[in-house]
């Protein structure tokens, strides 16, 4: 055979070897089907997880619109084997339903077998994903026995509400940072509520909240006052929490900020969470409080005209701190195709080195990749988000399945105290009888 021949005989060999290989270890790779919201956070998964071939795996990311996507997660979970591996479900919204159904498994068994750090975990994030083992139920969204509970998610994203200011307009005033408590925001709001051009009505105001009652955009912001104030929505006997003095009191501060002090714009009351948010774009106001996956776009100049000159701090406090907290978590449906495979990806995926890969989009669930957070964007809302986290309480919602019927008993007539309709008094009363026969229909009081 001649050289000629045998190096084209040997080459020939080689490739096929390689290409046997790679189709080969192709073919090794265990697929994973994962389901989450379209969002900045949705694309940053698709991203990062695209590499996870290192590790064995090809990762399928879905992303779908908030609208669509509590239909698309029950369903998931409801045929005879779930379309996804893996559900990146909302803590508030699907989680609870999921476990009162046993539409997702316990993680107890792979924890035992395949251990992870719990004390690596910002605490908050595993009071969400755990449940007391006599319960399907939990009235303040947390549950802090680790060791004796169980485990149905593994924290994914953590979100929460800083607040947010127009840095160059509190130097121009001589406001240095975020007000500590209610009474120093309500005089930066009065400071920040300006006639900038002389016609007698003002052009700019202190701040914004969302009135619409639908998808719980009200109590969103609701929720920050009162919970600050030392009310809440539920206490730990599912008994309704917000019709005391505390509540009151809050209550009548946010409508104050409307009708008394009118340092917040006159049509706040159409406003929901866009508009809120959208009319601190625009410069009509001069703080917001945002959820943190949304304000990427603050710093984006094609949509805001508050781009470079927004500083992110911690929101302010009165008996407790004026925030809400809400999460994501990294679920196998009970009917999953092979949930050790959908474990095995969960354990890369909530990795310190994934969150931090994840970052800045997605904000962490771990102590390590917080504080890589904050010292990488120290500017940056997330920096806000994680130091707003380490506060030991933060306003969660209940986690009960009937959680949105249950919130429309009560955000309807709230809107009525803000708008002026009631008084706060008779609202709340009206408000907590409402409530507590959707607690009654749900089994959750007798």
């Amino acid at each position: 055979m001649s050289k000629k021949i045998f190096l084209i005989f040997f080459l020939t060999v080689v490739v096929i070897a390689f290409l046997s290989f790679h189709i080969f270890a192709a073919d090794q790779l265990k697929e994973i089907r994962f389901l989450c919201q379209a969002s900045p956070a949705g694309e940053k998964y698709a991203e990062v997880f695209s590499g996870f071939e290192k590790y064995g795996f090809k990762v399928i990311v879905e992303q779908v619109p908030w609208v669509n996507y509590l239909e698309k997660a029950q369903l998931a979970v409801q045929s005879k084997v779930s379309p996804y591996d893996v559900i990146n479900a909302n803590v508030e919204w699907v989680l609870p339903s999921y476990v009162m159904s046993d539409a997702v498994m316990p993680l107890n068994e792979f924890v035992e077998k395949d251990p992870i750090d719990y004390n690596d975990f910002l605490s908050i994030t595993l009071d969400n994903v755990f449940w007391p083992k006599d319960s399907k139920y939990k009235p303040t969204g947390t549950y802090r026995d680790w060791q004796n509970g169980l485990l149905y998610g593994i924290p994914s994203l953590s979100d929460t509400t800083p607040l947010s200011y127009r840095r160059d307009w509190f130097e121009e005033a001589g406001i240095a940072g975020t007000p500590k408590n209610w009474e120093e925001f309500l005089d930066v709001c009065q400071k920040m509520t300006k006639d900038i051009d002389g016609d007698g009505t003002p052009d700019r105001y202190g701040y914004a909240f969302a009135s619409i009652p639908e998808g719980g955009q009200l109590t969103d912001y609701w929720m920050l006052f009162v919970y600050s104030w030392g009310a809440d929505l539920l206490d730990e006997n599912f008994q309704p929490a917000f019709n005391n003095q505390n509540g009151i009191e809050a209550t009548q501060f946010m409508a104050d900020l409307l009708h008394k002090h009118k340092v917040v714009p006159p049509g706040v009351l159409t406003y929901g969470i866009p508009q809120a948010f959208d009319a601190f774009k625009k410069g009509i106001t001069a703080m917001t409080s945002q959820w943190g996956y949304a304000l990427a776009s603050v710093e984006d100049p094609n949509e805001s005209a508050a781009a470079g000159n927004t500083a992110y701090g911690v929101p302010p406090s009165k008996d407790r701190l004026g925030a809400r907290f809400a999460q994501w978590a990294y679920t196998i449906p009970t009917n999953a195709r092979d949930p050790q495979a959908s474990w095995e990806f969960i354990k890369i995926a909530s990795s310190v080195e994934s969150q931090i890969a994840l970052l800045p989009d997605v904000a962490p669930s771990r102590q390590l990749a917080a504080e890589k957070a904050i010292s990488e964007f120290p500017n940056l809302y997330l920096s806000a988000q994680m130091k707003t986290i380490s506060y030991p309480e933060i306003s969660i919602k209940p986690q009960i399945p009937n959680i949105l019927e249950l919130d429309a008993a009560v955000s309807y007539i709230v809107f009525e105290a803000i708008a002026g309709q009631k008084s706060v008094q008779d609202a709340l009363k009206e408000a907590e009888l409402n409530a507590i026969e959707v607690l009654k229909k749900g089994n959750l009081l007798k």
